[in-house]
């Protein structure tokens, strides 16, 4: 059967974007529900935006509210101190799921001299098991990896 005259101008053209892989994947599974998932999400809403990028990096947040025991304690022993931190800032108190904990700690914090600290506790606690290190964690790799693909001005 024959082709109507201008039937290819009806049609769409396949959208390539969602068809084109992206070169740098990364999946983030964190403990808790919100915290974590929108700190996350402040680089990802960065790197998305940054037009260098935004096509060339996927970054995917599962909040898996797998929280334990011991990670509860242990936030419940540092309570005060994050909020005296904050209110030094003056920020009053820290409140669990803020919104937008990534821009205060971009903003107020040194997150340079979080990952120093991080990889110190680290490196101090070699030869134990992840659960003595207990606060340390290696998230600071993560941050290291994301922060990358940050505008240079961050």
């Amino acid at each position: 059967m024959p082709k109507k005259a201008g039937m290819e101008k009806w049609k769409k053209e396949r959208r390539q974007q969602y068809l084109e892989l992206k070169e740098y994947r990364y999946y983030i599974f964190c403990e808790g529900e919100q915290t974590e998932p929108q700190y996350f999400s402040g680089f990802k809403r960065l790197i998305e935006d940054n037009p260098i990028y935004k096509d060339m990096v996927l970054i995917e947040i599962e909040p898996c509210a797998a929280e334990t025991m011991r990670v509860i304690g242990m936030a419940e022993r540092y309570v005060s101190f994050l909020n005296n931190k904050f209110q030094e800032l003056g920020l009053g108190k820290c409140q669990k799921n803020m919104t937008n904990i990534f821009d205060v700690l971009m903003e107020k914090g040194n997150p340079k001299l979080a990952i120093r600290y991080a990889k110190r506790i680290i490196k101090d606690g070699a030869g134990k098991t992840p659960a003595e290190i207990a606060p340390g964690t290696k998230v600071y790799e993560l941050v290291e990896e994301l922060a990358k693909y940050l505008p240079e001005k961050l």
